[in-house]
């Protein structure tokens, strides 16, 4: 009696946890309206300033190291690495065709243009259930690994990022 007890508890307890778990693809599809809805957005306010530029850092990010045109930032452990060309425009494809290598094994591969932008998000699988990250536009991109459960808000994330990139005048 106390084994079947034992294994209805198990089986109700994996029901609860894999039901309440988002699966790959909303985690996927969430990230994705994430992405389109930042186009729609305002950019948020800087609060982070570099030599090059300032941009915003989201609650909890913090700058770890700035070189020429590079910004290493984290959470937590997650890495993210911020590339950026103020040569280049908004509408800029440079990084956007040199991204393109992962457009075959990619779960996913989205462009956006609109009037003078054009943006771009790419989910690729990595090893151990993780994803790699890249959201850019024009010539700014942010790349990260992150996990299913974390997809959304480091998109999120790199998107209020790259919308709110302003150059100083020394860039």
């Amino acid at each position: 009696m106390r084994k079947a007890f034992h294994a209805l508890l198990a089986i109700c307890l994996m029901l609860i946890f894999t039901g309440c778990s988002v699966s790959t693809e909303e985690a996927i599809d969430s990230a994705i309206s994430t992405f389109y809805e930042s186009f729609d957005a305002e950019p948020a306010e800087a609060n982070t300033k570099t030599e090059q530029m300032e941009f915003s850092l989201a609650q909890g990010f913090e700058l770890v190291e700035e070189s020429d045109y590079n910004v290493l930032v984290k959470r937590e452990n997650q890495l993210y690495v911020l590339f950026f060309n103020p040569s280049e425009q908004d509408d800029s494809l440079v990084n956007l065709e040199r991204d393109r290598e992962y457009e075959e094994e990619a779960i996913r591969f989205e462009v956006e243009e609109r009037e003078g932008v054009v943006g771009y998000l790419t989910i690729v699988p990595e090893e151990e259930e993780m994803m790699m990250v890249i959201v850019g536009i024009g010539g700014k991109k942010v790349t990260t690994i992150t996990s299913r459960q974390h997809l959304e808000a480091s998109v999120e994330a790199m998107t209020e990022m790259i919308h709110s990139i302003d150059y100083t005048s020394e860039a």
